[in-house]
């Protein structure tokens, strides 16, 4: 069989308070279903929070139970990280991100394995910069502790957003171990988020092999979010 998308709004099929924002279409030809598996040749393409949206390699084991697991790879470009952040709730952050999603599976409306991969892209006309929530967001979820000490005191008193150089990440989940680790790296040390020149903040992956529990990551999130746990 074959299916047709037109205009599919991702807000509605998420779910009631979901934060997406963007529409989805394309065409599955051929799309095969057997009792076990079901696979998709084709691509749906569409717009995320600004930006393109590209899904492909879409499978989905035992289609007709209750635990089906869905795949897929996610690709993205220029995605708008003030819409992102302000959808997020987690600060103000402008600039344009691209990125991937690879062999993402999804059950039970939960993730269980991904490698996400994500770099900021200097754009023209589009301003590079963080507020002081956002870098604790990142700083919280990336390496488990907000930013401390005498001289970000200091630096918060005359600044409420700072420039920023690049964002880059990658993080995988996988047998519920989850890993974070920067892209960027000056001197041997390893950042999340690389201040410009001599104004900003760094973020540092202070520990590049730590491995948590995702159930740890999602409370991590939580924390940053204000969302309550269940």
């Amino acid at each position: 069989m074959a299916a047709q998308l037109d205009g599919l709004d991702l807000a509605r099929v998420a779910g009631e308070n979901s934060m997406l924002e963007g529409h989805l279409g394309g065409l599955l030809d051929p799309v095969s279903i057997g009792g076990e598996r079901m696979t998709a040749t084709g691509e749906l393409t569409g717009d995320l929070f600004g930006g393109r949206l590209d899904i492909r390699n879409m499978t989905a084991e035992r289609p007709f139970s209750a635990g089906r697991e869905i795949g897929a790879d996610v690709n993205v470009r220029l995605i708008d990280l003030e819409r992102l952040s302000a959808a997020l709730g987690v600060g103000r952050i402008t600039g344009r991100l691209s990125g991937s999603m690879e062999g993402l599976r999804v059950a039970y409306g939960q993730p269980v394995a991904f490698h996400l991969k994500m770099e900021s892209v200097p754009t023209k006309g589009v301003s590079q910069s963080v507020s002081l929530k956002a870098v604790n967001s990142i700083s919280l979820v990336g390496t488990g502790s907000a930013l401390s000490g005498m001289g970000l005191s200091l630096m918060t008193r005359f600044f409420k957003e700072f420039p920023y150089k690049k964002i880059g990440f990658e993080c995988g989940l996988n047998n519920d171990v989850f890993t974070v680790r920067g892209l960027i790296h000056e001197d041997g040390v390893e950042y999340l988020v690389r201040r410009r020149f001599f104004t900003g903040i760094d973020v540092v992956n202070g520990n590049p092999d730590n491995r948590i529990g995702f159930s740890d990551m999602v409370e991590r999130a939580r924390r940053v979010t204000g969302e309550r746990s269940n």
